[in-house]
């Protein structure tokens, strides 16, 4: 049966609808590969340098993918000339290296003769930290022929569409609209707790807490509460259920004092498939959270109170810190002043506790006024 012809026009069309979550990626994967007259294609995802996998498959055998992604990927022959394709560029297979001169090799054999690949068309959609590597690639089998020069214009056409489609999912997805903080970082992460960022720093949102690790790869929650939580979580949103938790940061290295870290796990949106081959990686969303403090409060309070100023200041350093030896750092003063401000402090309100005093400044308690 003879294919009906696609347009440019209409590809664009359905990029947007993709980006918009309004079409499966899956589906534009393979009317891009009928619009140019290919047999099978398949996105592939990579990061850190690694070696690519397959992500969305269109018309391929399965099996065959997973060999690809469980090893093959890696004795690519082709894969080294790949990865130097900037973003934005097409080339076939056969610029990279030609089927005379691997036809000996186990790949050849295993993954393109056994998948019936004869040729394939491969274009780099984009390469950013955050993302990683993003790509397409259209192969033709056997009983066809050769990619030309005129398909690699014609991807060439498409690309920036397509580039603009992903780009945009992974805006919505990772959460980068102007409400959301500098400090906010967004990851795929696996059972295995194994995690691909998407957004963000993971680095500067997760750094100086003594509960939640990153290597760069997984993370390594350090309470088996968090582990229990991580563990729970992720299933949940398997099945669409997102759930959420705060951990305190607690570092003299943070910039910041006493900031949470909310930890959202969400089910992956389907804007994303294309970043992960697992089905069951779900979304991991960390935010630092500003532990909110009014020191209009303090200064209310240390007035009714007849406080002098560097009482004031201990009270507001005991807030934010609630560690006397923080509060002496940040007042820039010793630990015992600071005790001794706390000790004149209590005589002055009729506190005789610091959890009763910050509770009473925090809810302007003034129980104690005379």
């Amino acid at each position: 049966m003879k294919r009906k012809r696609l347009t440019l026009q209409y590809l664009k069309s359905q990029c947007r609808d993709a980006a918009m979550g309004e079409l499966p990626w899956d589906i534009l994967l393979g009317n891009i590969c009928d619009w140019l007259e290919g047999d099978r294609a398949m996105m592939l995802s990579a990061h850190h340098g690694k070696p690519y996998s397959s992500t969305v498959s269109y018309n391929h055998d399965l099996s065959k993918v997973m060999k690809y992604n469980k090893g093959f990927n890696g004795s690519d022959p082709r894969m080294p000339f790949s990865k130097l394709t900037l973003p934005g560029q097409t080339r076939t297979g056969q610029q990279y290296v030609r089927n005379e001169d691997i036809k000996h090799t186990e790949y050849f054999n295993v993954i393109s003769r056994a998948g019936d690949q004869l040729d394939s068309l491969h274009s780099v959609i984009m390469d950013t930290p955050g993302s990683g590597r993003q790509a397409i690639s259209i192969h033709r089998s056997f009983k066809n022929q050769l990619f030309e020069t005129s398909d690699i214009e014609n991807m060439g056409a498409l690309l920036p569409h397509l580039t603009e489609a992903y780009q945009y999912a992974v805006k919505v997805s990772g959460k980068l609209s102007a409400d959301i903080g500098r400090r906010d970082c967004a990851l795929l992460i696996k059972p295995d707790l194994k995690t691909k960022p998407l957004s963000g720093d993971p680095l500067d949102v997760l750094l100086g807490n003594d509960f939640l690790g990153w290597n760069g790869e997984y993370l390594r929650p350090r309470s088996e509460a968090l582990v229990k939580f991580l563990d729970l979580t992720i299933k949940r949103a398997r099945n669409g259920i997102s759930s959420q938790c705060r951990i305190r940061v607690d570092s003299p290295s943070d910039i910041e004092r006493n900031p949470f870290i909310q930890i959202t796990i969400s089910p992956r949106p389907k804007l994303i498939d294309w970043l992960s081959d697992a089905q069951d990686t779900v979304m991991l969303y960390a935010s630092r959270l500003e532990e909110n403090i009014d020191t209009s409060n303090c200064e209310i309070f240390s007035a009714i109170y007849q406080l002098t100023k560097s009482e004031c200041r201990t009270l507001i350093a005991l807030l934010e810190t609630s560690d006397l030896k923080k509060a002496a750092l940040q007042s820039q003063v010793t630990y015992e002043t600071v005790r001794w401000h706390l000790k004149n402090i209590f005589q002055k309100t009729g506190y005789n506790t610091q959890e009763t005093l910050l509770k009473a400044v925090k809810e302007m308690d003034l129980s104690n006024s005379n």
